[in-house]
């Protein structure tokens, strides 16, 4: 009796935070799913012009995501520190850690770019 009142404990929570977290998880998980078919469509238009240009195409349609994903594994790692500072009610570390935030998003998004622009 006392593991199954445990488990429908333990169950109860797990349902509880699962939901929130989806609900939290669904911005990142339609982007996600947008970034992919946004590649099958360019593979489909593409498709006509010949080997190159879809290997081209699947090339970038890897290498996309990768930037897109480590882009958002830094802000999540700032994301936690920066709640951390509010938490604990410390506006000035707060403060700090969202400036050197958006210093490495700036410096991200030129590397990025430059990555990505076409040189001829």
């Amino acid at each position: 009796m006392l593991i199954k009142s445990c488990l429908e404990c333990v169950k109860f929570t797990w349902n509880k935070y699962f939901h929130q977290t989806l609900i939290l998880a669904l911005p990142l998980i339609l982007s996600l799913f947008s970034q992919i078919l946004l590649g099958i469509i360019d593979l489909l238009m593409v498709g006509q012009l010949g080997a190159a240009a879809v290997a081209s195409v699947a090339f970038v349609n890897v290498l996309a995501p990768l930037l897109l994903h480590f882009t958002f594994g830094l802000a999540s790692a700032f994301l936690i520190k920066i709640a951390h500072a509010y938490g604990s009610v410390n506006h000035t570390s707060g403060a700090e850690e969202f400036r050197y935030a958006m210093i490495c998003a700036i410096l991200i998004g030129v590397v990025q770019c430059a990555l990505l622009i076409n040189k001829r």
